[in-house]
């Protein structure tokens, strides 16, 4: 990740993660800004695991990982078409770690995280940080 920008850095691993998994992954990658490398790094540990959630766990068909950037903030967005949870559900954070490490992350960068889901209706993650 040091020596490319986080763009760059996710291309290749949505390349990765179409040919492992033969699924289609869109990626829509907009604008630009620069971030601290520590604040990346984050960003990209928190796409990772959006991916593989939606990947291993969702059984979804399809996958679109948005990255828009503006002068103020950056948008990280991951969704699909998978079956869906109750985000609210009762003891759901003690079986779904990954879904606190990624709140956790997003929060030691300033940023914020949503989780939007339902059953049978796939789910979206969505990462804001003040750039």
């Amino acid at each position: 990740l040091e020596e490319e920008v986080l763009a760059a850095t996710l291309r290749k691993q949505v390349d990765v993660l179409r040919r492992v998994h033969g699924r289609p992954i869109e990626l829509r990658i907009a604008g630009g800004v620069s971030l601290p490398p520590r604040v990346e790094a984050e960003v990209l540990r928190i796409a990772q695991e959006a991916l593989h959630n939606a990947l291993r766990h969702a059984s979804a068909s399809r996958v679109e990982l948005r990255l828009s950037a503006r002068a103020d903030r950056l948008v990280l967005t991951v969704a699909d078409d998978g079956v869906g949870f109750d985000p609210s559900e009762p003891g759901l954070r003690s079986r779904r770690l990954g879904l606190t490490s990624m709140e956790e992350r997003g929060q030691a960068v300033g940023g914020t995280l949503t989780v939007v889901s339902r059953p049978g209706e796939g789910t979206t993650v969505t990462l804001e940080v003040p750039a």
